[in-house]
């Protein structure tokens, strides 16, 4: 070890020696010496000023070696300012990303329509391939951070797939089933993009499966329309009006004429067929500071035939106000909770 120490030491004193031949004065000597030094240790500014030193006291030496060597270890530190730039500026969009693939949503609305979701997702994937395409140590905490946030979330996210699937099984309306089915694929790209990310993390990946599972037991959008026709179907076949054990002649004439006049007056083509009285008793209505009774109201669930000759049945209720020791001005309340029957049933 020795031997290869002395060697070692006499090279580099050679190595020295050649540089500073041409200089003719301790001083630039010195200076020479310095620069070497300043290079070794790559100190740029040292040597800088030790190369413009030599030039002043030895104008007639050949420096270009030395200019060299000062260019090049200046260039090599330019290098490695510009690229932790660069690193530092992939970092900030990066983190800005994985964001905006995890945490940003698509708002669903009636109008919605299939290619903007799809362009959405497209969107989300081309931002999982620009991260996987990043040295992960550069971004680890925000990839730590989002994965805790994933994990966190699972089990929620299982609950609500099972969800919307089973609402696509049982809807009865085509254009809100599609709706749904958009949110499933939602789903799908977000634990598509997670698990790609997050390779180690198994859950990602069993609920990616489960999600892609469930969409392709739905069908193709005539398979889900079709269903949704069937089970709208199934529910008319079983719609029927409420049991009630109240027979009131003069209550149903009433409700009858009421509910006919108003509706007529309202301009609905409603055919008065059935109706069912709800309560036994009127609900009064009293001030609620003096107690004083103001008004009534009671309930049934009345049957009628559209001019689409569809029939429907409702709740309503007729109120009236108390003036003057009587009850009078028997209203009628909106139509709400129309529900489609068959009109074989309606006596049923």
């Amino acid at each position: 070890m020795k031997i290869l120490k002395i060697m070692a030491i006499a090279i580099f004193a050679f190595a020295l020696q050649t540089s500073i031949i041409a200089q003719e004065t301790p001083a630039g000597k010195k200076f020479a010496e310095n620069f070497w030094i300043a290079i070794a240790e790559e100190k740029e500014n040292a040597a800088k000023n030790a190369l413009d030193a030599v030039k002043r006291r030895e104008p007639n030496f050949d420096a270009s070696k030395m200019e060299k060597a000062l260019a090049e270890m200046t260039s090599k530190k330019s290098g490695e300012i510009s690229k932790a730039k660069d690193n530092l500026t992939s970092k900030i969009e990066a983190g800005k990303t994985i964001g905006q693939i995890f945490d940003s949503a698509f708002r669903i609305t009636a109008s919605t329509k299939e290619s903007e979701v799809k362009e959405f997702i497209e969107d989300k994937n081309k931002m999982t391939q620009s991260i996987l395409a990043i040295d992960r140590t550069l971004i680890q905490g925000d990839l730590d951070s989002a994965a805790r946030r994933l994990n966190s979330s699972t089990s929620i996210q299982s609950r609500r797939v099972t969800e919307l699937a089973k609402r696509i099984n049982e809807s009865i309306e085509q254009a809100n089933v599609e709706l749904i089915y958009y949110d499933l694929l939602l789903h799908q790209s977000r634990w598509d993009n997670a698990r790609k990310i997050f390779p180690s993390e198994t859950e990602f990946e069993t609920l990616y499966n489960s999600i892609s599972s469930s969409i392709k037991s739905l069908g193709t959008a005539e398979q889900r329309a079709a269903n949704a026709v069937k089970n709208l179907n199934a529910k008319i076949d079983a719609e029927r009006l409420s049991r009630s054990p109240i027979k009131d002649a003069k209550i149903e004439k009433w409700f009858k004429d009421v509910f006919t006049d108003t509706t007529a007056m309202r301009g609905r083509n409603y055919t008065f067929l059935r109706i069912v009285v709800l309560n036994n008793e009127y609900d009064i209505k009293r001030n609620a500071i003096t107690g004083i009774v103001v008004g009534r109201a009671r309930g049934a669930d009345i049957a009628f035939k559209k001019a689409d000759g569809k029939c429907y049945h409702g709740i309503y209720a007729i109120s009236q106000e108390y003036v003057g020791g009587s009850f009078t001005n028997a209203t009628l309340s909106q139509d709400f909770d129309q529900r489609e029957m068959r009109c074989e049933n309606v006596n049923k």
